[in-house]
């Protein structure tokens, strides 16, 4: 049952964890913070996994093996990028550490852009990386392309992505 499940691995976080402490500790805030802070940051952090591991995404079919091990390694996947890529340590991506982590996702940054119409390639699929990682959207309506062609033109826009944030590109780019 996806609600059973969903609610033995995010209490059981630090068990299946274990070998990723920061990831553990990032979310130990969100749960710290709820009654303060707004309920959807821990919400959208445990949805963006859950679609992020799962090939159906987030939903209310039955978990099967599959869902399982994608569970076990996207936990994996997002400490890795942060292993090698979080130079500082500091927790988070700044826009550096993004460019170094971009050929990764390149590929499939490109395939889901052109899905959705929109084929980019060299510095303008760079700059949508860097986009998705400071804001966690694709820009869609004309208000925001035209920021987004304002973010493009401007070198070295600021860049702040933590593992909630990567959760939650890799939820829509395995949507795609």
């Amino acid at each position: 049952d996806p609600s059973c499940y969903r609610q033995r691995f995010f209490v059981d976080h630090v068990r299946y964890w274990l070998r990723m402490p920061l990831m553990s500790v990032q979310y130990e805030e969100l749960l710290k913070t709820r009654g303060y802070r707004n309920e959807w940051m821990l919400e959208e952090f445990e949805k963006s996994y859950e679609s992020g591991a799962r090939k159906q995404g987030y939903s209310n079919k039955i978990m099967d093996s599959s869902d399982s091990e994608g569970f076990a390694a996207l936990g994996q996947y997002i400490e890795s990028v942060f292993i090698k890529f979080d130079l500082d340590a500091s927790g988070y991506l700044d826009h550096n550490e993004a460019i170094g982590a971009f050929p990764i996702f390149k590929a499939k940054l490109g395939e889901m852009a052109c899905q959705q119409g929109s084929c980019l390639s060299g510095p303008k699929l760079q700059s949508l990386f860097t986009w998705l990682l400071a804001h966690g959207y694709t820009p869609s309506t004309t208000m925001q392309k035209l920021k987004f062609l304002k973010w493009h033109l401007a070198s070295g826009q600021p860049v702040y992505a933590d593992r909630a944030r990567i959760l939650k590109i890799f939820a829509m780019i395995s949507q795609q």
